[in-house]
């Protein structure tokens, strides 16, 4: 059985600001990853069409990529605050972009060169979770 890859927009999520959190009390056992893309993105397309699927196939239910789609405001909101919670300087600011763990790839080399290792690394390392919450919490929050 092929595993589809899932290209959805977590807008309820977003709104929990819940879609970092902390897991650390659970065992992951497969690798859970975020993709930013846009879908008028010919690089997107050549990530989602021609990098992803193979991989996916190849680790089946071990692989959950989930697809955020930046073309709308509650995509781009979302891509904002990850590249603010990962620290993602200015020059490596675009899509396609996955953060996997604690790893942000953007753009198609990255993605191609790295996301096998990192996989396999993870499911070695008994799977990666999804991101973690790096939220600063301000003065006023506390």
């Amino acid at each position: 059985m092929k595993r589809k890859l899932i290209f959805t927009v977590l807008t309820l999520i977003l709104l929990s600001g819940s879609f970092f959190h902390d897991t650390s009390a659970e065992q992951p056992v497969s690798i859970k990853a975020v993709l930013f893309f846009s879908p008028s993105c010919p690089v997107c397309h050549v990530v989602m069409e021609e990098i992803l699927p193979p991989l996916s196939n190849q680790y089946g239910d071990q692989l959950e990529i989930v697809g955020i789609d930046v073309s709308i405001p509650a995509g781009q909101e979302l891509y904002r605050a990850t590249v603010s919670a990962f620290s993602v300087p200015g020059d490596r600011l675009g899509v396609p972009t996955i953060v996997i763990g604690n790893s942000v790839l953007v753009g198609r080399y990255e993605i191609e060169d790295q996301l096998p290792q990192l996989i396999k690394s993870g499911l070695a390392a008994n799977g990666i979770d999804w991101p973690a919450n790096r939220r600063k919490t301000s003065k006023k929050e506390k």
